[in-house]
């Protein structure tokens, strides 16, 4: 029970974490601050450890424009997957629990 409720926790965290990083990111795209987005692990920092989900830690530095999607593998199907950004909700529960992932928000010369 210990072990579901931590992975619920995190997941909640991310997710809220995210939303909120994803609305800043948004606004200052919007004011053409920014015009990337990079899956970064490990709340952003883009350090990995051994709780990293395999397919996230393969996501790590993955840099798209700000209106498009990261692709995921999924270790359920051997297939892919997309989302707007870490703890997306059309992402497989595989690929939502235990993230710990956040978009770093930056700006790329074109």
């Amino acid at each position: 029970a210990n072990i579901v409720a931590g992975g619920v926790a995190v997941g909640n965290n991310a997710k809220a974490a995210n939303a909120g990083t994803n609305a800043a990111g948004q606004a200052l795209g919007d004011d053409g601050l920014v015009n990337r987005k990079m899956w970064s692990t490990l709340h952003g920092t883009g350090q990995i450890d051994s709780r990293v989900l395999r397919t996230h830690a393969k996501a790590n530095g993955q840099t798209v424009g700000l209106n498009e999607e990261y692709i995921l593998e999924r270790d359920d199907t051997g297939g892919t997957e997309t989302c707007q950004h870490p703890c997306d909700s059309v992402l497989s529960e595989g690929n939502k629990r235990y993230c710990r992932c956040l978009s770093t928000f930056l700006w790329v010369n074109p």
